[in-house]
């Protein structure tokens, strides 16, 4: 069984400017409450991610509040930026509110193992071909100010295996509300994923980075470290997950999901 490695924020994700995201919750908080998740838009705001597919999952748009029209699709995690032959559209400008995308990445000839990143094109009606921004889910790849998030994304608290991406859509620290593009991504739950009762355990970390996921599937214990910086030792794709304190594992059926971006004090 694969597991998710989910933590609970101790303080709220922060821009370079120190402004706390997002700053206009109003919209996603509305759409919690629609949605009956226990969910509060700043506090429960996680940082962007990659993830290893293993299996299909299911694309939800939920909020499209801006006056751009995007699309948004999955890459190929390399450490540099994909070539636009390595970007691979999933919602189309075309795809309105409650559009549902369902596909199986892991089997796509185009995915080449490992970890994938997502991205969003903007545009009157954004698509890989006729765009006019590019956005990443992998801070470090983004143009402009360094550091500016402009995905943020957050753990469904009804559902273990669905996760929701919130994202800007203009270079540089906007308006923030992160409510521009807005959908879930939802994997098929996995038989231990109804016996789990363990509680989420709130972390104090100030940085969480992903650590070489080439570790062998064998290495379970949990590093010791007094570092303000905390890493992950994630094992490969069909192995368990071994963290420091503060992490736990969470059940998940199709995805094994590892954070990236560097998260700050409020």
């Amino acid at each position: 069984m694969l597991q998710l490695i989910v933590f609970t924020p101790a303080f709220a994700l922060t821009q370079p400017s120190g402004n706390t995201i997002p700053t206009s919750p109003g919209s996603i908080n509305a759409l919690f409450d629609t949605l009956e998740e226990p969910l509060d838009a700043v506090t429960d705001a996680q940082a962007p991610l990659t993830v290893v597919p293993t299996g299909p999952v299911t694309f939800t748009v939920h909020l499209r509040n801006a006056g751009y029209v995007n699309g948004f699709g999955w890459y190929n995690v390399t450490g540099a930026v994909p070539d636009p032959s390595d970007l691979h559209e999933v919602i189309a400008c075309s795809d309105d509110v409650g559009a549902e995308v369902a596909i199986d990445i892991s089997s796509d000839p185009a995915y080449t193992g490992g970890a994938i990143g997502f991205f969003e094109v903007v545009g009157m009606c954004g698509s890989v071909s006729d765009h006019e921004y590019l956005l990443y889910s992998e801070v470090a790849l983004n143009y402009g100010p360094n550091d500016v998030m402009y995905m943020i994304q957050y753990t469904s608290g009804l559902d273990p295996n669905r996760v929701y991406f919130g994202w800007e859509d203009f270079p540089g620290e906007t308006d923030g509300d992160f409510d521009d593009l807005f959908i879930s991504m939802a994997a098929e739950a996995g038989p231990s994923d109804t016996d789990s009762d363990t509680d989420v355990v709130d972390t104090d970390v100030v940085d969480t980075e992903v650590a070489d996921t080439d570790v062998p599937a064998d290495s379970e214990a949990p590093v010791d470290s007094e570092e303000a910086d905390t890493e992950l030792d994630v094992s490969d794709k069909k192995g368990k997950c071994g963290c420091q304190s503060g992490a736990m594992p969470w059940g998940w059926g199709a995805l094994s999901m590892l954070f990236l971006a560097r998260r700050r004090r409020g």
